[in-house]
């Protein structure tokens, strides 16, 4: 099995908080042989270790494919979109596992592999659903703003020497290489449920920020 992408965002080497590598550890414990690779991140990093998978990772993409019968995508890295699983780099695949929505499944209408995805389903979702996802989506980030407006607040009445300002934490943010931005504070609505279900923490932004100017 291979597994390919290690780092938290596409086309980064960041691995702080990589769901790829929580599942890398899984796959380990579940097959014959993992091979983990990714073109961003260095063989020696830490969380490699710390995840148990230093030695299953490769940065050589041909290595990892080579006796792969199952192909998990772990992050969404650009170069793995011009991989052909099929001549050449995987000839002993047999099945592509997307877990970060990289290919659509129409794309492997015409190739020999299985394909399934995570959250792929059988049918487009409905645009209530979509507008439902968005708002959630918005409240949370909002309320995030609000809170990190808050703690400015907070360090700069306790802190006399130095002294920051929101717009300098969200100038920092943009600097970030996984494209960190943080969104301008406001009221938080409140927002309709998911699928007949509330989510804590839209409800939570709005019940904290919504009465806000």
């Amino acid at each position: 099995m291979a597994l390919l992408g290690a780092a938290y965002r596409p086309d980064t080497a960041d691995t702080r908080n990589s769901p790829a590598l929580v599942l890398g550890r899984i796959l380990a414990g579940r097959t014959r042989s993992l091979k983990v690779h990714d073109p961003y991140v260095r063989p020696a990093d830490p969380r490699l270790a710390e995840f148990g998978l230093a030695g299953a990772f490769t940065a050589d993409l041909v290595s990892a494919l080579a006796e792969a019968e199952i192909v998990v995508v772990g992050t969404a890295h650009a170069v793995y979109r011009e991989a052909d699983f099929e001549y050449g780099l995987g000839p002993g695949v047999r099945a592509v596992f997307d877990a970060a929505h990289l290919f659509l499944r129409d794309e492997f209408a015409v190739r020999p592999h299985v394909y399934e995805g995570v959250g792929k389903g059988r049918r487009s979702p409905s645009p209530e659903l979509v507008r439902s996802v968005e708002l959630c989506f918005r409240a949370v980030e909002t309320g995030l703003a609000g809170e990190v407006e808050r703690l400015v607040e907070f360090f700069n009445r306790h802190e006399g020497r130095e002294r920051t300002s929101l717009d300098e934490i969200r100038r920092l943010a943009a600097t970030c290489a996984t494209g960190c931005a943080l969104a301008v504070p406001g009221a938080v609505p409140p927002v309709p449920p998911i699928l007949g279900r509330r989510l804590r923490l839209p409800d939570l932004a709005a019940r904290v920020h919504g009465g806000r100017p």
